[in-house]
């Protein structure tokens, strides 16, 4: 599995961390967030990025950092057009 964070560049922090099995669904739910205007991201876009951040084992436990975090976009870059 993977694990992600959500960045707010306007509240300088992370927010805690998610897990999920691929990048794509990671992505989907980051896209499905940004399109729905009842969530924290969809209110503020341009202040949240995703970004991914390491691998985790599900069966040992072990959460495993890269050495950078990868950035996956901005979520302007999300919202579906009208």
């Amino acid at each position: 599995m993977k694990a992600f964070v959500i960045y707010d560049s306007k509240a300088g922090f992370y927010r805690p961390p998610m897990v999920y099995k691929s990048t794509g669904e990671a992505l989907r739910e980051f896209a499905d967030a940004v399109n729905n205007p009842e969530t924290f991201v969809a209110k503020h876009p341009a202040d949240y990025t995703l970004f991914e951040m390491g691998e985790y084992n599900e069966l040992q436990g072990v959460l495993t950092m890269h050495e950078a975090k990868t950035s996956l976009g901005v979520a302007t870059e999300y919202i579906k057009a009208q």
